[in-house]
């Protein structure tokens, strides 16, 4: 429906980025959308002035990102997320099935084959988050490698990544969890300084979660109150967390 809409290529992708929490500079957004800065720039513009999108300063640069007061903004948002659909483990792309791989070297049980090029911890955390949605099993173990490298993580490093790409949220969720799991205050202050308190309506966390009545029920029913805390809604308690949590971290636990 939104390519049919939005005919424009650049102008879709910018939605799609801007309206899934995305934001950043025009380089930034031009970067990650594969268009020219020229033409990201004029977008930009248009939808700044019909009040879509709105932008702050920071050294010197204009961050943009989607003006959720605007009326029209849970239709869009609506329209993106539909836009998306369900996609299923077998479906995980290369780039899915890399990031998979560099999660398992960086200390995530997770049970899959195959070397990946190395790339920092951070971005690797972040491209887990952002894969966490599209599986499920990835989900339940980035607890569990949030953990194992807590002495190794860079927070502010970790924090502009999220940010830039738009994955502060659910990274923030995670992290909130780990300290629910393991009792860590310090994942906790960390969780405290991701979340945008301009998010406000519940939203499915997994892709499969809203396909169906019955699987939109089974979420409600489920969904552990740390997520609720992030207005996600999921078919996944808090004990699926917790017992691959004990699982995978009983050693560190009792050192700690």
């Amino acid at each position: 429906m939104l390519e049919f809409l939005v005919t424009s290529r650049t102008r879709r992708r910018l939605v799609e980025l801007l309206w899934s929490g995305g934001a950043g500079s025009t380089a930034e957004l031009a970067r990650r959308v594969g268009c020219n800065y020229a033409t990201v720039h004029k977008e930009l513009a248009a939808m700044e002035q019909l009040g879509l999108v709105t932008s702050q300063g920071d050294k010197g640069k204009r961050h943009y990102l989607a003006r959720r007061e605007h009326p029209g903004y849970p239709l869009l948002e609506k329209l993106v997320e539909s836009s998306r659909g369900p996609r299923p483990r077998a479906d995980l792309s290369g780039a899915d099935q890399d990031v998979r791989v560099r999660l398992r070297d960086a200390g995530a049980p997770l049970a899959v084959e195959g070397e990946a090029k190395a790339v920092s911890l951070t971005q690797t955390v972040v491209d887990g988050a952002a894969l966490a949605p599209r599986d499920p099993s990835v989900a339940r173990t980035l607890p569990v490698l949030l953990w194992r490298n807590r002495t190794k993580l860079d927070w502010d490093e970790l924090a502009a990544e999220a940010r830039t790409r738009g994955e502060r949220q659910r990274l923030g969720f995670f992290l909130d969890l780990t300290a629910e799991l393991s009792g860590s205050q310090q994942f906790k202050d960390w969780s405290r300084q991701l979340q945008d308190h301009r998010v406000k309506l519940a939203r499915d966390f997994f892709r499969s979660d809203g396909t169906s009545p019955r699987a939109r029920a089974l979420a409600e029913r489920r969904t552990p109150a740390v997520a609720r805390r992030w207005h996600y809604r999921m078919n996944m308690d808090l004990d699926a967390f917790a017992s691959h949590f004990r699982k995978f971290t009983a050693h560190e636990l009792q050192r700690d």
